[in-house]
Parts: C-alpha cells; structure tokens; sequence
C-alpha cells in the first residue's frame, strides 16, 4: 500500500479506516454475537500497521541530518505518551 500511495494518500486511507473502525465498535452492542468485532479487528493493519510504516517512513523524510535517531525517539514517544494519556483520563472519566 505504502509504495502504491503517496504519504497524503496513506495518512487518509488510515484515518477513513480508523473512523470505519471505531463507528463498527461503537455499533457493537447492537449485535449478539461477540464474534461481530473480527471484521473491526481486520482493519487493525491498516489503523496500526501502515500508521507506524509511513510515520516512521515519514520522519525519516523530514528529521535534520544527524537527528534522525532523535526524531524516531520523539515520535515513539509521542506515540507512547498518547496512549498513556489516554488511559490514564479514561481511568479518571470511569472512576466517576
């Protein structure tokens, strides 16, 4: 996918699968069956997978000579910083 899309194209086919994604969980009470959440679960590669790909393909791209081992550790972290946020206030929003 990478090498058939431009950078644009990819960051765009990764956010429309991430919206499909997240509205298909979303919908997920409606159904009885747990095993409703696999199709969801295909699109992973794409939302993750490619994510990480052209991120790191695109930091790459743009670090400074030199800064390049800098630069991954920045958007690694960001990464990680993230995620950590976001569960550290869902935590806090399910607390209450």
């Amino acid at each position: 996918i990478k090498q058939a899309l431009s950078t644009s194209w990819c960051v765009a086919l990764i956010l429309l699968c991430y919206g499909l994604r997240q509205t298909f969980y979303a919908a997920l009470p409606r159904f009885s069956s747990p095993w409703v959440v696999l199709p969801a679960q295909l699109l992973h590669g794409i939302t993750f997978g490619l994510y990480w790909s052209v991120g790191n393909g695109f930091v790459h791209e743009i670090a400074p000579r030199g800064l390049n081992s800098a630069m991954m550790g920045v958007f690694g972290g960001c990464n990680s910083g993230g995620g950590f946020l976001g569960a550290f206030l869902g935590g806090i929003v399910y607390k209450r």
